[in-house]
């Protein structure tokens, strides 16, 4: 839901959520809820490195959790209107 409304200020508290203490979550199905949001909240400057560090965390593309988060690095890719890397 904050992704939807765009507002940066729901940034922290994507981030947060995801990365609880620096830490991130386990959860392919959480994680990737929060790279879609993050791409709807932009700019690309501030999320992406978040992306990045939680996608560094997952198995790369060809696994289940790395297709979930690869699904979403897409999607946020798309919001943002440019690639992730």
């Amino acid at each position: 839901a904050l992704g939807d409304l765009g507002d940066q200020r729901g940034m922290a508290v994507v981030v947060e959520w995801v990365m609880p203490q620096s830490q991130v979550r386990t959860s392919p199905d959480e994680a990737a809820v929060a790279i879609r949001a993050l791409g709807k909240i932009g700019p690309p400057e501030t999320v992406v490195p978040f992306i990045r560090r939680i996608r560094n965390h997952f198995p790369g593309a060809g696994t289940p959790n790395g297709d979930i988060i690869q699904a979403a690095i897409l999607d946020a890719e798309a919001s943002l209107g440019e690639p992730v890397g």
